[in-house]
């Protein structure tokens, strides 16, 4: 009896353990499709940023080499225009290095203008230090030194003067620029310290040129206070280069 009980279970038993192992069998099919699914698409990911890849490859390298052509071009046009200008610069007025300026202030400040005066005379010297053939520009050094009564002025200025080749202003060949100044300015006057003061400031000029030697010039500049006093003004000069 024992024994046919125990047979009875075996083969009871039997059937769950083979839909167990079916059941596994078919999880792993599955877990295995989909790995092979996961690796299929991360290759197909792997491809489309290859190919992304390549393609961008090919267009840094066609710009690479437009940029490279552009450059290649610019360089020898710089070249050609730098050898033009700086033949011009051997023959203009460009090529002499001290220019000599004889003028005046025109003082902006009424007190100015009634303490040394509404016209002060002086003299300026500009000497060159930079050559910009490309710009067609010149860098000057000046120091220059006017004074009048109870006003004296003595800037120290740098200055960038630019030309235009082949235009003309009243048939003549012009210039402009631009810099900034250090101005020793003393101003005996009845609200006023009377004593020396270093100013900064900033100036604009332009300027015709008659020939390569002759000029007439007139500047603007702005210069800092002194005790409440403007001591900025227009710089109408001519004068010559050597």
């Amino acid at each position: 009896m024992v024994s046919r009980f125990m047979a009875d279970i075996s083969f009871k038993a039997q059937p769950r353990r083979t839909i167990l192992f079916f059941a596994g069998e078919k999880k792993t099919e599955t877990m295995q499709l989909c790995r092979r699914h996961k690796l299929a698409i991360e290759l197909r990911g792997i491809v489309r940023r290859n190919g992304a890849m390549s393609a961008a490859r090919k267009c840094i390298g066609a710009a690479s080499l437009l940029v490279g052509a552009g450059v290649i071009l610019l360089a020898t046009g710089g070249v050609a225009q730098a050898q033009i200008v700086e033949n011009d610069f051997q023959s203009g007025p460009e090529h002499k290095n001290l220019s000599i300026h004889l003028g005046a202030q025109l003082p902006s400040d009424r007190d100015i203008r009634k303490g040394g005066g509404r016209i002060v005379y002086g003299i300026e010297a500009n000497y060159k230090i930079q050559v910009v053939p490309l710009q067609n520009s010149i860098g000057e050094i000046g120091i220059g030194y006017y004074e009048r009564n109870d006003y004296r002025l003595i800037p120290f200025t740098l200055t960038q003067i630019w030309r235009e080749p082949g235009r003309t202003l009243f048939g003549q060949n012009y210039y402009y620029g631009g810099g900034i100044s250090l101005n020793s300015v003393r101003f005996n006057y009845p609200d006023t310290s009377g004593n020396s003061k270093l100013l900064f400031g900033a100036h604009i000029v332009g300027g015709l040129d008659f020939g390569n030697t002759f000029f007439a010039e007139l500047k603007y500049a702005y210069i800092f206070k002194y005790d409440g006093k403007f001591p900025g003004g227009f710089f109408p000069s001519v004068g010559m280069r050597f």
